[in-house]
This record gives C-alpha cells, sequence and structure tokens, in this order.
C-alpha cells in the first residue's frame, strides 16, 4: 500500500504566526517551529474520485481528534480506496462497502484514543468521571427539588390543646387571671414610673409615691388575684381576631377550637409575664411606703402577694415565664429585706413567722429549679411545621426552614427572610448537607437532657456547663456541622444561665429565712446567737448551705452586726468582705452582684494558679472576685 505524498513544506509567505497556531504544543516545548499539513492537503493531493474524497473528508470530520491524528486517518483511508481502486474495484462497490460513515468514524475515533498517552487517558477517565457525578448531583438534585417541594407538614400534635388542658380543667372561680386583667386595666397614669425609678434617693420619687397613691385601687385587685389558687393562664396566639380581645378565656378557646385553629407554639402571646411584673413592682414601692408608714400588715400583705405572683408565673411552661417567677421572686426578697433591715420592730413575732413560712413555700420549697418543658414542646412544635413526616421519626426540611431560620437569626422579626422561589431553589442543594428529622431531634433531645441534668445538679458540684459545652462544640466545630444543626443553635436559649438564676434565687431566699430567724432569735434571747447553729431547729430547720461550696452558710459578727455571706465566685473564705471595686470588669458596677458571678471552678482554679505564677493550663486568664457574696444585710450598688 502507497501512501500519498503530502505538502509539508512551508510557503513561502506563510507567517510565523500561522506557523505557531499549527505546530503542536509539544513540538513548540522542544523549541521548534514546523508548519503542519492537514487533512484537506493530504485529500487535496490524493488522486481519488470526488465521491471518495468526500467519503473520507465526512469520516475525518466525524472522528473529532487531534491535527496529527486526522491527517493519518486520512492517509490511511486514502491508501485503503488507492489500493482498491488499483485492483480494479469500482468506486461505488468502494463506497458500498465502506459501511455507515457514523459507526466508522466512531470506530476510528477508539482506536485512535487507545495509542495516545496515558496522561491523557487518566485525565480523560477523570472528565468522564467527573461528568458522572454532574449528572449524578443534577439527578439528585431534582429528585430533592421535587420531593421537597411536593411536601407538606405533618401538624400530628396540637401542643395548645396539651398545654392547655390544665388550664381548662380549673374552676374558674380559682383562677387569678381574670383578676390580674382587671387590675392592669385599674392602672392609670403613667406605669413606666415604676421602672425608671430606682429608690427614695431617685429625682423621680415624688412621682412614684404619687403613682403609687393614685393606683390603690389595682393595688387591691393585685393582692386578690395573687391569693388565688392558681394563675389560669390560657395560652393564645398573639394574633387573634379583634372580636375577642375582651372576650373570657372560655369564649376565646371556644372560638380557637371551633376554627380547628393550630398557629406554632414559638407564637404564644405572654401578656401574664408583663402584667405579673408591673403588679410586682407596684406592690414592691407600695410594700416600700407600707414600712415608712409602719404599717406592718400592708407590707405582709404585699410581699405575701409578690411570691404568691412568683407561684402563678411559675404556672406558665415556658422559660421566660419561670425566669418572670424568679424575678419576682427576687423583687419580694429586696422589699422583704429592705422593711426588715430599716424597720424591724415594726413587725410582730407572728408577722416574722408568717412572712418565713410563705417564703417557705415559694415555687413548692426547697431548691429552685427550672422548667425545660415549654422549650421542648415548642421545638418539636416547630419541626413539625418545618420538616415532612414519614410516619416513622424522619422527614427533609420543607422550603420554610430557610425562612424561619433567617428570620430568628435577624432581628427583623420578618414574616419570610429570603424570597419563596430563593428557598425553593436553594434548600434542595442544602438538604443533603441538613440534618433529618429522626437525627435533629435525637441531637436536640440529647443537650435539653444535659440541660437538664445540669440543673438538678446543685451549685458546689457544678463543674463546665455540659449542656452549653455540647452547644459550643457543635458551634466551633466544621462549617458543614454547624449548617446541619443550625436549628438548634439559632432555638436552644442560654439554658446554663437559667439554670444559674434558680441557683442564685436559692440563695438568697435561704439567707433571708436565715435573717428572719435571727431577728426571731434576737427578740427572744436580746443578743445575736454566736453560729448559725444555734438557731437549729426553732428558728430553722437546718442551717442552709452555702450553694457555692456546699457547707453551712456563713455568719459572723462584724461591729455587733450579724452578717451573712456566700463564698462566691472565688469559694474561698474571705470573711464577708466584698470585693475589691477597683478590679471589677468593665461594665460592672456592683461588687456584690459581682461576688456572685457563676465561674467554672476549672477557671476560678487557673486564675488563682497564674496569679502565683506557675498556672499550666491552657485557658485564658479571668479576672476573679477576690471577695465574697454578702447576703445580709442589704448592700447597696
Amino acid at each position: 500500500m502507497t501512501a500519498p505524498t503530502t505538502s509539508k513544506a512551508a510557503s513561502p509567505g506563510e507567517s510565523l504566526l500561522r506557523r505557531a497556531l499549527r505546530t503542536p504544543v509539544r513540538t513548540l516545548l522542544r523549541g521548534r517551529l514546523t508548519s503542519l499539513a492537514t487533512a484537506d492537503m493530504v485529500l487535496a493531493d490524493a488522486d481519488l474520485p470526488e465521491r471518495l474524497r468526500d467519503l473520507v473528508h465526512h469520516v475525518v470530520r466525524r472522528t473529532r481528534l487531534w491535527n496529527t491524528e486526522k491527517i493519518a486517518v486520512a492517509q490511511e483511508l486514502v491508501a485503503h480506496f488507492q489500493d482498491g481502486l488499483s485492483a480494479g474495484t469500482p468506486s461505488e462497490d468502494l463506497l458500498e462497502s465502506f459501511g455507515n460513515l457514523q459507526r466508522a468514524a466512531r470506530l476510528i475515533r477508539r482506536s485512535k484514543q487507545r495509542n495516545r498517552p496515558a496522561l491523557w487517558v487518566a485525565a480523560h477517565r477523570m472528565k468522564q468521571g467527573l461528568g458522572l457525578l454532574v449528572l449524578l448531583l443534577m439527578a439528585t438534585y431534582l429528585v430533592l427539588l421535587v420531593r421537597i417541594n411536593l411536601g407538606s407538614p405533618t401538624l400530628a400534635r396540637n401542643y395548645w390543646t396539651e398545654l392547655n388542658a390544665p388550664v381548662l380543667a380549673t374552676p374558674e372561680q380559682e383562677r387569678a387571671w381574670p383578676l390580674y386583667r382587671k387590675a392592669a386595666a385599674a392602672l392609670s397614669g403613667d406605669r413606666h414610673i415604676l421602672h425608671r425609678a430606682t429608690g427614695p434617693n431617685d429625682e423621680e420619687w415624688n412621682k412614684v409615691v404619687a403613682f403609687v397613691e393614685a393606683n390603690q385601687q389595682a393595688t387591691h385587685l393585685f393582692r386578690r388575684a395573687a391569693k388565688r389558687p392558681t394563675l389560669g393562664y390560657l395560652l393564645r396566639p398573639v394574633q387573634v381576631d379583634d372580636e375577642f380581645d375582651d372576650a373570657d378565656d372560655a369564649t376565646l378557646w371556644n372560638h380557637l377550637a371551633a376554627s380547628q385553629q393550630n398557629p406554632p407554639l414559638m407564637g404564644a402571646e405572654l401578656e401574664h409575664c408583663h402584667i405579673l411584673r408591673h403588679g410586682a413592682i407596684l406592690l414592691a414601692y407600695d410594700a416600700h411606703l407600707a414600712a415608712d408608714a409602719d404599717d406592718s400588715q400592708r407590707f405582709c400583705d404585699d410581699i405575701q402577694s409578690i411570691f404568691g405572683m412568683a407561684n402563678h408565673a411559675v404556672e406558665s411552661p415556658f422559660l421566660v415565664s419561670d425566669l418572670v417567677s424568679i424575678a419576682l421572686v427576687s423583687q419580694g426578697l429586696i422589699s422583704l429585706g429592705h422593711g426588715l433591715h430599716h424597720k424591724p420592730e415594726t413587725f410582730s413575732h407572728d408577722q416574722l413567722v408568717m412572712l418565713a413560712h410563705a417564703l417557705s413555700d415559694v415555687r413548692g420549697g426547697g431548691p429552685f429549679r427550672a422548667n425545660f418543658h415549654g422549650e421542648r414542646s415548642g421545638f418539636l412544635d416547630l419541626v413539625q411545621r418545618l420538616y415532612t413526616d414519614d410516619g416513622h421519626g424522619g422527614g427533609v426540611p420543607l422550603p420554610s426552614y430557610l425562612s424561619i431560620l433567617a428570620s430568628v437569626a435577624s432581628t427583623t422579626g420578618g414574616e419570610n427572610g429570603m424570597p419563596p422561589i430563593a428557598q425553593r431553589l436553594l434548600l434542595p442543594a442544602l438538604s443533603p448537607v441538613i440534618a433529618d428529622r429522626r437525627e435533629l431531634l435525637r441531637e436536640y433531645h440529647h443537650v435539653m437532657d444535659l440541660a437538664e441534668q445540669y440543673d438538678k445538679l446543685p451549685l458546689w458540684e457544678r463543674e463546665s456547663d455540659i449542656a452549653g459545652g455540647a452547644i459550643i462544640a457543635l458551634d466551633s466545630s466544621s462549617i458543614i456541622d454547624r449548617l446541619r444543626y443550625q436549628l438548634i443553635l439559632t432555638m436552644v436559649p442560654s439554658l446554663s444561665q437559667a439554670s444559674f438564676l434558680m441557683e442564685a434565687a436559692t440563695q438568697e431566699r435561704d439567707a433571708m429565712l436565715a435573717a428572719l430567724a435571727l431577728e426571731v432569735y434576737r427578740r427572744e434571747h436580746n443578743q445575736w446567737p454566736a453560729a448559725l447553729d444555734a438557731l437549729v431547729p426553732r428558728f430553722l430547720p437546718s442551717v442552709p448551705h452555702d450553694r457555692y461550696d456546699g457547707k453551712p452558710l456563713k455568719y459572723c459578727l462584724i461591729d455587733g452586726d450579724p452578717v451573712l455571706y456566700s463564698v462566691g465566685a472565688d469559694r474561698d473564705d474571705d470573711g464577708g468582705r466584698l470585693p475589691d471595686a477597683t478590679r471589677m470588669p468593665s461594665g460592672m458596677k456592683d461588687p456584690n452582684r459581682w461576688a456572685r458571678e457563676w465561674i467554672p471552678p476549672d477557671r476560678v482554679r487557673h486564675s488563682k494558679a497564674a496569679n502565683v505564677g506557675h498556672s499550666t493550663a491552657q485557658l485564658p486568664v479571668q479576672v476573679v472576685p477576690d471577695g465574697d457574696w454578702i447576703l445580709w444585710p442589704p448592700v447597696e450598688p
């Protein structure tokens, strides 16, 4: 077989650029510049009939090979047909015997590619693999797009009904809420003055006195409400039809039940929190005025009412209501401490005992503990709205998932955090990373179980926050894990801080009970006891614990007066001395409040070690208050 000749010499007028463009890269890398023939040039020089030349042209073009490979194919085909013609075979027979052009081109292409360099073969296989991967991802995206956008939430539980069941089972005459509403409606004047004033030395104190005196009817209603057995607050959505704004609970609930409303539990109206806070502050100022006027009965009624309101607030299952309850306890303790410290002789023995009993019964007695039931219900309700339900605990997120995250993460309060079309297109791409329903709930309950386990520990047995540590671990891990559990990171509040406030309030209550017992002891013995053990069991059932070290509450006489204190954040006894105010962190103004700050024991140990110059712990040095938390007598900020 004789190959046709090709003209490989560069034409005299051929430019260097044209030659460079025709030179293979591997030849350029060798520093050589050539002018290449093309398949068309091979055909132009070939002595073939036009129909055979067209056949070769179409086959070569369809191979989509490199230029040098096309030249070789063209040369081989030309030689093949020239041999057939030389053997006397008509061109028509050669055309017919050649077969399908496309199939021939495909076979020739495969044959030439097998002879290419190994590096090219590897790159080609990689490109094919990437192409398949892209197709697979696109197919997966389309499947998820259809699955997610055709999915819908299944509201299997109505948490409104479940949480309101105890309220509806309570007789209306035992519910305090109707009276609280009347008391709030009876308030006249600028009620915000109660929050702006700080005490008798405040320039607006006269306005506070005038407000309290002008609202004695509301004060009386608040006292009446606080004596009722239960709060009886019926949870309802924030947005209710205007015609039901003034309706009683039964009418409102019948309306909600008839309309089969099951809105998000996140939208619950917590009106009682605001009213109870206003009422407690009003009663606290009224108690202050009663003590100044030596009206002990009025003072005792106000203090007992504040504690009754604290008991009512804790009936609501949400953590915010629980914290309001603790705030009311603290408000009552401040007012009681003011009266007992400045006007102790105003109160009879029986009144002191009565106040002690009322205080010891607040929130059922015992250490105060946080209630996370409402938080769990709210999260579960949110999940049933943001995920599908396959009936076996699993499910995928719905488009509203991204909207809720964006809305909660921002402070705009907007209904939609991003355009709906963006949610529908973006979520399928993120859903393989976002935890499915079963995994999300498993991780959420794990965190909440840790929080409840931590909350049950007395303060002196607590090390670092285990629930907060689990949250921090999720938040500080890879971006994939953060995205996977973003709903938990966004929706779980600071559970450890709430738990600490419960322990701090427990300490303040126990100290006030001890202070009441000290006053009763002094009246009977005309002197203060040398130790708190002298109060047991006649005046106290037992000496309260110091919540920071688990030992008995600290007591001493300074200048002849009793001082009750806890070792506080630094966990060592400084003899009832406040921390040095000049060393307080920026933004903190009260050294006594600094002394009660919760600092994990490992950080306290590290700080003390750093102060003596032999710290080896890999922790940031934190300024620890060197002093005690004074619980009695009251310490002015």
